[in-house]
Parts: structure tokens; C-alpha cells; sequence
């Protein structure tokens, strides 16, 4: 099993549409390509997924495929 740091990154869609939180690894965690992400509810502000992206940015936890 491998483990990796990630850099959250906070997307934003159309309108009206809830922001998002993408997981970016710095390396190979063999997930083919796919990417790792957070589908916040609707009504969530780009405010409130800033928060989300600090906070795992803050906790020093890993990602890993197992």
C-alpha cells in the first residue's frame, strides 16, 4: 500500500451550483488517473469549501488506495 500527501484545491462549477474539493496527490497512489473528490451539498459557498480545503490542508493526514 502507498501513502501520499495531497493538495486540496477548491473547484468552482456553473452558477448556482455548489463548489467542489479536488484531492491533487503528489505522486502515483494508483487510482489510474481518477481523481479524488469532495461533492459538497447545494448551497455551499466557495467560502465554505475554502474552509474544507484548509482544514485538510491543516491535518496532516494521508491518502492512500488499500
Amino acid at each position: 500500500m502507498q501513502k501520499s500527501p495531497f493538495v486540496p484545491e477548491v473547484k468552482e462549477r456553473q452558477a448556482d451550483q455548489p463548489c467542489f474539493v479536488m484531492l491533487n496527490t503528489d505522486k502515483d497512489i494508483g487510482l489510474g488517473g481518477k481523481q479524488i473528490i469532495f461533492d459538497l451539498p447545494d448551497g455551499t459557498g466557495i467560502e465554505q469549501a475554502q474552509e474544507l480545503a484548509r482544514l485538510l490542508r491543516g491535518s496532516r493526514a494521508t491518502v492512500r488506495v488499500g
